[in-house]
């Protein structure tokens, strides 16, 4: 999404919302698409995440983040503000299903069905494919359905 045009839709929402004390800000987070800071009423957009994603997925992290605001500080992600997030149009789910990530230095990859997720800094355990072990190991983690990690050729200009 354009980032002019990812502006005047937070500002027209927010304003729709009533938070016209609330400043929107974006940063260059890749872990998160958006937060909602109480303490000095900001919304707060990733920008890398805007710059991939179409209109309908940054539209849902905007209300997401307005029904923090209105849900309140001490909410986090609970059955007020899912009343909340519902209420405004926002999809009331913790994490924003069908955004794209951007790539990240490291990729996990499964070898046996070809699951791609990445990582922005080189993980610290090992980590198994959720539909692998799901599939054929009761949901267990098994060695034998662990994801290989690589650098992403691309990130670093291999490719």
């Amino acid at each position: 999404m354009d980032l002019t045009d990812a502006v005047l839709l937070a500002q027209k929402l927010m304003k729709e919302h009533r938070l016209d004390e609330w400043k929107l800000k974006f940063d260059s987070k890749k872990s998160r698409l958006g937060a909602c800071r109480h303490y000095s009423k900001e919304i707060i957009l990733s920008l890398p995440y805007v710059e991939i994603n179409e209109e309908n997925v940054i539209r849902n992290v905007i209300l997401h983040e307005i029904a923090h605001a209105l849900a309140g500080r001490d909410n986090g992600h609970n059955i007020i503000w899912k009343r909340i997030a519902s209420h405004i149009g926002a999809n009331p789910e913790r994490c924003t299903r069908g955004a794209e990530k951007p790539d990240g230095k490291w990729v996990l990859i499964c070898n046996r069905c070809e699951y791609k997720t990445y990582m922005y800094r080189r993980p610290k355990r090992k980590y198994g494919c959720v539909d692998c072990c799901n599939k054929h190991n009761s949901g267990r983690y098994a060695e034998k359905y662990k994801l290989e990690l690589k650098l992403n050729r691309k990130i670093i200009g291999l490719e």
